[in-house]
């Protein structure tokens, strides 16, 4: 996963748009000493991304959202304890003003 996400990093430093990083879980349930629950283990996942594309030099201000969405938006709705669901989104925004990259 770490080289899929330093692969995107890498475009997204070649583009002027803003971000979105959504996380995402499965339904089942976790919990954990701490009283994380999914909806806090889908932020974190995408805090995580966030902050490893930083690192890699995806400079702060291009994040405008970073959210965690927990098992609410699964890719696999007939099955929504499948592994498939645990994912992150990388969405890359389109605003007036902006042009897309060629």
């Amino acid at each position: 996963a770490v080289a899929l996400i330093e692969k995107v990093g890498e475009s997204l430093k070649g583009i002027p748009n803003e971000i979105a990083v959504r996380g995402h879980t499965d339904s089942l349930q976790f919990k954990n000493s701490a009283g994380n629950n999914n909806w806090s283990l889908s932020a974190n996942r995408a805090d995580s991304t966030r902050q490893y594309l930083n690192s890699i030099g995806v400079d702060n201000s291009r994040f405008s959202r970073i959210e965690g969405v927990a098992d609410s938006q699964p890719v696999n709705p007939e099955n929504p304890a499948d592994p498939r669901n645990r994912r992150i989104s990388i969405t890359v925004l389109y605003r007036d003003g902006t042009r897309p990259a060629k």
